[in-house]
């Protein structure tokens, strides 16, 4: 059932793949796994508060399963429920620190506005990881913290990290999102809008990159209607 529902999915068929996930949940109710196949439907589809929901499921089944507590956490990041996802990373961490895990905690904590807490949590992720992810979001936060230069140097690193992703996949639309935004920070305008046009931006998590793409090259009024778009599709407010 879950590769019949991943069927439908790359078929773009969602309503026959939730269902085809929700039948395998039915089936094995007690199996942590249907639960998460159900939630990373629902994350990729930008239903996150259904998306939580079933995490929240599978931690229940196993308490003891820091992966999916760390993904848990980033639902209630992007939620706007801080004090959960930290809470959350804490758990995560105890059990088995992860770099998807310190990349949520930083991720919170920039988004608190701590960047400072969030500099030395992406780093430990970094530390762990290094990809067009986590080397992604050390820059950011140095970004906001006004550290511009060492800003300009992660986000070059990231760029070329990505690039090499990109020459083994050119079809990934999540690398491309990030790649637009880091150029954007650059002011490389046709690098970014270039990234930008080859992804498909359904997901409304990319809308509100291309938003952001859009605001940093000075396109504001193209930036809002991505914005627009994006709250439209389900974008969580908190975001």
């Amino acid at each position: 059932y879950r590769l019949m529902a991943r069927a439908h999915e790359e078929l773009g068929r969602p309503d026959a793949a939730r269902a085809t996930y929700a039948r395998a949940v039915e089936l094995r109710p007690q199996y942590w796994a249907t639960h998460v196949w159900l939630a990373n439907f629902h994350r990729s589809r930008g239903n996150l508060a259904d998306a939580a929901r079933e995490y929240e499921r599978a931690v229940e089944l196993t308490p003891d399963n820091a992966p999916v507590r760390g993904i848990l956490a980033g639902m209630y990041m992007f939620l706007g429920r801080y004090a959960d996802a930290l809470a959350e990373c804490e758990r995560s961490i105890a059990l088995s620190p992860t770099s998807i895990t310190y990349g949520v905690l930083g991720g919170t904590q920039y988004r608190m506005r701590r960047f400072e807490d969030a500099i030395v949590s992406q780093e430990k992720s970094r530390s762990m990881l290094e990809d067009f992810r986590s080397v992604g979001n050390v820059a950011r936060a140095h970004f906001w913290a006004g550290q511009k230069d060492r800003a300009r140097e992660l986000f070059e690193r990231a760029i070329e990290l990505g690039e090499r992703e990109i020459a083994v996949n050119p079809r990934n639309d999540e690398v491309h999102i990030a790649l637009a935004e880091y150029a954007a920070r650059l002011g490389r305008r046709r690098e970014a809008l270039d990234h930008l046009s080859r992804s498909r931006l359904e997901n409304p998590h990319f809308m509100f990159f291309a938003a952001m793409v859009h605001n940093q090259l000075g396109d504001s009024a193209q930036g809002r209607q991505w914005l627009d778009k994006a709250s439209a599709a389900g974008l969580p407010p908190a975001e």
